[in-house]
């Protein structure tokens, strides 16, 4: 009887874990936690029925379980292999965990047997870069793609424009925040440009800054809003709390 109410909890996490990470209606999770053993069959049928889904599922389980496992596992295929996709994998996964110095060390790897100007790579070392507050190294990669097409757009070139600010070149750093200050896109930039005018002492600015862009979310359709629903969000509640000092 042990075992089975055993299975069932195991079951149970296993549907849970799958819910969330497809982001299953609400009531999946009530049907899950109240009523475990007719929620997993249903579930189990509905959703797990392909062998390749319960595969993923039972690898979410062992990194909820240990949450370094996917490290592990990654590192222990970078032994075997050490490719350049497999190098980036668990770089990448470093970074996520927040250890940027072997992010970086893998990443300077790659970048090593590519090519020197592999954009991809280097706005990912521009992004744990600018982590560990190195903005010179920022600095010196962002100058080696500033004019590549997919860094225009990208929150590396952020990360470039604060460290050249924090590096005290005001000037050039305003121009970079104006290069990506378009209307009806690049909001998460054009949030962070607001919030280096508010550091320049602009408040004003910043405020008009804010005001427009959530001008240009509110005038959107319900479609276009709903996928702009969190930037929406961020700059609102950064424009109460600069309005709320003036």
């Amino acid at each position: 009887m042990h075992r089975f109410y055993f299975l069932i909890i195991i079951l149970q996490v296993i549907c849970l874990v799958h819910a969330y990470k497809n982001k299953a209606r609400y009531y999946w999770y009530w049907g899950l936690i109240f009523f475990p053993i007719i929620g997993c069959i249903a579930y189990t049928f509905i959703y797990l029925a392909n062998m390749r889904n319960v595969d993923k599922v039972a690898e979410g389980v062992k990194q909820v379980v240990n949450p370094s496992y996917k490290v592990n596992k990654l590192e222990k295929e970078m032994t075997y292999s050490g490719t350049v996709n497999n190098k980036l994998a668990l770089a990448l996964e470093y970074s996520n965990n927040g250890d940027t110095s072997r992010a970086i060390g893998l990443y300077e790897e790659c970048l090593d047997q590519t090519f020197d100007d592999d954009s991809d790579i280097i706005r990912k070392l521009i992004r744990n870069y600018y982590l560990q507050k190195d903005y010179n190294k920022v600095i010196e990669y962002a100058s080696k793609i500033k004019d590549d097409k997919l860094f225009a757009k990208s929150e590396e070139k952020t990360a470039y424009a604060w460290a050249l600010f924090f590096k005290n070149d005001r000037l050039m750093a305003e121009e970079i925040f104006k290069e990506m200050d378009i209307r009806f896109i690049n909001y998460s930039q054009r949030l962070e440009y607001a919030k280096f005018l508010n550091e320049l002492e602009r408040k004003e600015e910043a405020i008009n800054l804010l005001e427009e862009l959530l001008d240009e979310i509110e005038s959107m359709d319900h479609q276009e809003r709903r996928f702009k629903k969190q930037d929406y969000k961020r700059i609102n509640q950064y424009f109460k709390e600069l309005a709320r000092k003036l």
